[in-house]
């Protein structure tokens, strides 16, 4: 199984969570990369996503909602 774990973040805070659970999912027998959802094209190749986006007023990044909502990044 390969995994996404695709993040938004403003000051890095959340970069290192994501991070660190791609390692954990390494770890524990999974592919898995982390990458920033502004450097994502393309889903296609991943079984599975863990999306983080750092929150301000109780909302996501504008970036992250985006990526989400949107299903010409390749969603079958």
């Amino acid at each position: 199984m390969t995994v996404l774990v695709a993040y938004a973040s403003r000051h890095g805070a959340t970069v290192g969570i994501a991070e660190r659970i791609a390692v954990d999912l390494r770890e524990a027998g999974l592919a898995a990369e982390a990458r920033s959802m502004n450097d994502v094209a393309d889903i296609d190749g991943y079984d599975a996503f863990v999306i983080g986006s750092a929150a301000y007023m109780f909302h996501w990044l504008k970036e992250a909602t985006a990526f989400v909502k949107t299903p010409s990044r390749g969603a079958r």
